[in-house]
């Protein structure tokens, strides 16, 4: 059975609000780049970004800010890589969010699940948010939100 998770926004009763397909939907909504430049041109049109590869870039933080783009990052980035990659990519994704803290950018922690056992609670997602840096208060403001890749 291939279900399809993708943008769930947890309420405070942790119950999924809305389901929506984040391949099937428009440019303008969800994008996600490999390249930097990719990324710097899809902010200025995508209302959520997933840039995989986490450099710490100021001109694409400054874009984020100024076109009002949410910058997503990925549980599921993490979940297959080996430990030491992993610890890699974590520290990669904690100067990221405090970059974009400091250029006040949107950030959304997501799961960008594949499949339905990839999919976290909002309090994992809230935990991961944690664990990159950000305050308790704004990790649970930030909301949760599964989609898939």
């Amino acid at each position: 059975m291939a279900a399809e998770f993708d943008l769930v926004r947890m309420e405070g009763s942790e119950s999924p609000a809305k389901l929506i397909d984040v391949r099937k939907a428009p440019s303008k909504f969800f994008s996600s780049a490999n390249l930097l430049a990719e990324a710097r041109s899809a902010c200025k049109r995508a209302k959520f970004l997933h840039f995989n590869a986490y450099d710490a870039d100021v001109g694409l933080m400054k874009a984020c800010a100024i076109n009002g783009c949410t910058l997503v990052m990925a549980v599921t980035d993490l979940l297959n890589l080996k430990a030491g990659e992993k610890a890699k990519k974590l520290a990669r994704m904690k100067r990221f969010a405090a970059l974009a803290n400091h250029f006040f950018a949107k950030v959304k922690v997501a799961t960008l699940a594949r499949n339905e056992y990839e999919l976290r609670s909002g309090f994992e997602l809230r935990a991961v948010a944690e664990l990159l840096g950000m305050a308790p208060g704004q990790a649970k403001a930030m909301g949760g939100m599964n989609m898939p890749a």
